[in-house]
């Protein structure tokens, strides 16, 4: 069981370090838009309704990121519990 506890520790880490990978790249994300100037009236328009789907498109990237990262923050806490309990359960059955 003391082996359970350590693999499962092991675990949560990894998971950890996952998750703070896609939160990182969620808070990263760019719209790849860059504003230019147009002189003419229509281009305007284009230029701004440009501006607006590339960034509804880097909000909806963000959003399957950070949900990724909460799926994995999840499995954080769920395998650190898993460790917790077989650690415990090896401490109170030694005794």
């Amino acid at each position: 069981m003391r082996y359970a506890a350590v693999v499962l520790a092991i675990l949560a880490c990894a998971a950890g370090i996952v998750a703070a990978w896609q939160w990182y790249r969620a808070s990263s994300v760019d719209s790849g838009w860059t504003w230019t100037d147009a002189t003419d009236p229509d281009m305007k328009q284009v230029v701004l309704e440009g501006n607006l789907a590339s960034q509804s498109l880097a909000n909806e990237r963000a959003a399957r990121l950070n949900k990724l990262a909460a799926v994995w923050t999840a499995a954080t806490v769920f395998l650190g519990t898993l460790g917790n309990l077989a650690g415990s359960f090896v401490t109170v059955c030694s005794n």
